[in-house]
């Protein structure tokens, strides 16, 4: 089988690849972490098989399994880091998913089940579900998140997403930074990252999501990474691997 790799995180390209290099009948034709380049290389090579992650800067996985459609109809594996609630909706279309971090053992179910799917009337079949499930998705747009609640005491307030300066993940929490200091929220950086808009706010590292409109400037880190200077003597990592998209927002 030919398999492409699409996840916006290096450290997670490498370990699929790693696990696939067990398997002689497997060949990697594609690896990528930029979901708006690897449309036109997965319509290009046609893989067999296609591990997608789902949350991903500019293009999510499933924009991307719209924008390869019908030219390439690859059998798809989620790896994503999504809750066992998202899992089961995709369980549901008969898809089947990575939950990360997941372990060998899982991988090579999710591996021996695409193999199943080889024949033609089973893939028919899986396609048909995979219309189902692009089909399903609501249409329009959906608000974006406009303001975080912060639990203080016996009261809970309300801070605007325009005064946001950045997000930091910080363990099972988030750590909002405002023009007016910082305050901790039970949340996390992807579930933030859905509801943000776009345009507005950039996952500029696994730990960080910064306001564009408040980036200032950036400086070489190391290996590729940045550091981004943010209004009111704020600093944000970029990394590589999210430089690119970074580029394409700023125009530079």
């Amino acid at each position: 089988m030919r398999v492409f790799i699409l996840d916006d995180e290096q450290p997670a390209v490498e370990n699929l690849e790693i696990l696939l290099q067990g398997h002689p009948d497997i060949q990697i034709i594609g690896v990528s972490t930029d979901s708006v380049e690897a449309v036109d290389e997965i319509r290009r090579c046609q893989p067999d098989v296609l591990f997608l992650d789902i949350q991903m800067p500019e293009l999510d996985g499933f924009q991307v399994l719209e924008r390869i459609r019908p030219i390439s109809n690859p059998y798809v594996i989620f790896a994503t880091a999504y809750d066992e609630f998202a899992i089961k909706a995709f369980e549901s279309n008969a898809l089947d998913y990575l939950l990360k971090p997941f372990d060998d053992s899982r991988f090579n179910a999710a591996l021996k089940k695409a193999q199943e799917y080889s024949s033609t009337a089973q893939m028919k079949f899986f396609y048909e579900q995979i219309a189902d499930l692009l089909a399903d998705r609501p249409s329009g747009t959906k608000p974006y998140l406009q303001k975080v609640s912060v639990r203080e005491r016996n009261r809970i307030r309300f801070i605007p997403v325009n005064e946001i300066i950045w997000f930091e993940a910080d363990n099972q929490y988030v750590r909002v930074h405002t023009m007016d200091g910082a305050v901790i929220i039970r949340d996390s950086l992807n579930h933030l990252q859905e509801q943000l808009d776009p345009r507005k706010f950039y996952r500029s590292h696994r730990s960080a999501i910064i306001a564009l409109e408040f980036l200032k400037s950036m400086e070489p880190y190391f290996k590729g990474d940045y550091w981004l200077n943010l209004a009111y003597d704020h600093k944000a990592k970029l990394s590589r691997s999210r430089s690119k998209g970074l580029r394409r927002l700023m125009s530079w």
